[in-house]
């Protein structure tokens, strides 16, 4: 088990019930803001066309998420840089997951920005 997983499991009671309002339950939270930090990712290391905006874009939506999920939910800040890391212990050690479709990562993306 990962910190990011020990962490959501001794979550305050206000603080899961927040998550599961926000995104419907804390696995569905885990994997959107794992996707979040690998799309990020995915675009510095495989730089498209446009990729400098692009990498912009995704830096800044994920900081907007991020703290409106601290504030929504009352996160502690570690929880997250947790979950990124992660995703980074995953890309380093050659573990490709796919934790969310683009149709619904794209669908929390909005609800989070709006």
């Amino acid at each position: 088990m990962t910190t990011a997983e020990q962490r959501l499991q001794n979550l305050a009671e206000d603080t899961r019930i927040a998550i599961n309002l926000w995104f419907g339950d804390i696995p569905t939270f885990y994997a959107f803001f794992y996707t979040l930090t690998q799309k990020e990712h995915v675009i510095d290391q495989e730089k498209p066309a446009g990729w400098q905006e692009q990498l912009k874009a995704a830096q800044y939506y994920r900081r907007l998420c991020a703290k409106r999920a601290q504030k929504e939910c009352g996160l502690p800040d570690e929880l997250l840089e947790d979950i990124y890391s992660d995703y980074f212990e995953d890309f380093a050690n050659y573990r490709d997951k796919k934790l969310m479709d683009d149709k619904l990562f794209m669908s929390y993306l909005r609800k989070l920005i709006s």
